[in-house]
């Protein structure tokens, strides 16, 4: 297949992202990166996206020093980051499509989508992973405020973002795809997810400050990237911590498009984001890996010395790499959610 984006500047980070599909939906996502920068622009767009989140769901950042599992930290409890589906619906609307596709991955983002939408009259298509589709409560409430839902597609391979993205490849002219994570899609869609996400992270880096070292857990990646980015290049110790699993494996693999590393084994895929990938590569962020029992093992002592703990195990593991470290350490930690956060 011939690339034939002129935006070949943007097109990679190192060896990952790209934009490997059929060469007339390449042109499509050129024209797309185009509008991307035309709406982007207009400084009523990003008040548009401030106003948006303060109605919907006002982010605040916070970072408290605490003392935890033997060590005097920085935390961070991360909230839901509202902006890539802000920025993304905001695109669709600005652009004249009127039909969303989303694939939510915990009930948070899908309930804020939802509102979001209907406050923007756009028409949304959510496509269910496992994980929610069975919760009938939550799934009423869509359809009450008129999502088109599909919940049996993820019945073979739970990929949901998978299913959206090719619906939105067979009619891109009449439907647009929303990703609130940045390790989905071809060319420019990594770099647009990112961008809009980017107000979380400089916000936490103002009531940060600059710390010796920073800990993020992993799983997509996606958080990962919007914190860590605006510490690129400043001397700081970047790091993120992913659960070792010994039945999953890594692959080199394009997923809706773009090239990046996957984590694999026979029934789950952990797509990673492409500019993170690189990001490893490069030695910007260095990987690590916490066994599930080190893990746990930081949990039960949270639960002990908290009483309770809104904590994901990534989290926990987090935790434990960061009481490893010297000096001063901010963490990043997330509570457990319904569904899977990718």
């Amino acid at each position: 297949m011939t690339l034939v984006t002129p935006n070949l500047d943007k097109l990679y980070y190192g060896n990952y992202g790209g934009c490997f599909i059929a060469d007339a939906f390449t042109v499509v996502c050129d024209s797309l990166y185009e509008e991307y920068q035309r709406v982007t622009v207009q400084p009523k767009f990003l008040t548009q996206c401030r106003e948006l989140a303060a109605r919907y769901s006002p982010v605040n950042i916070q970072v408290e020093g605490k003392a935890m599992l033997g060590k005097d930290i920085k935390l961070h409890q991360a909230t839901f980051n509202p902006y890539p589906i802000i920025g993304h619906a905001l695109m669709a609307k600005e652009i004249g499509r009127q039909r969303v596709l989303f694939a939510p991955r915990h009930t948070e983002e899908a309930i804020f989508c939802a509102k979001l939408c209907a406050s923007l009259n756009l028409q949304l298509k959510m496509n269910l992973p496992t994980s929610l589709r069975c919760i009938q409560t939550f799934t009423q409430l869509l359809e009450a405020m008129g999502v088109e839902l599909e919940t049996k597609l993820c019945e073979t391979f739970d990929l949901p973002e998978m299913y959206s993205f090719q619906e939105w490849l067979a009619a891109p002219d009449k439907s647009y795809c929303v990703f609130s994570r940045s390790n989905v899609g071809p060319f420019p869609m990594p770099l647009m997810t990112t961008a809009f996400a980017a107000p979380y992270g400089t916000a936490l880096k103002e009531k940060a400050g600059i710390p010796k070292a920073i800990v993020v857990p992993c799983i997509s990646g996606s958080t990962a990237l919007t914190v860590l980015k605006p510490w690129f290049g400043q001397g700081i110790k970047l790091y993120t911590v992913e659960i070792e699993d010994p039945d999953m494996w890594e692959e080199l693999d394009s997923f809706c498009g773009a090239f990046t590393k996957v984590m694999r084994n026979r029934t789950q895929d952990r797509v990673l984001a492409p500019e993170l990938a690189n990001a490893w590569d490069e030695g910007t962020v260095e990987r690590v890996y916490i066994t599930k029992g080190q893990a746990i093992e930081a949990l039960k002592q949270v639960l002990n010395q908290e009483g309770s703990a809104d904590l994901s195990i990534e989290s926990a593991a987090a935790l434990y790499h960061a009481a490893q470290l010297e000096g001063d350490v901010l963490v990043v930690c997330g509570p457990q959610r319904m569904g899977a956060a990718r």
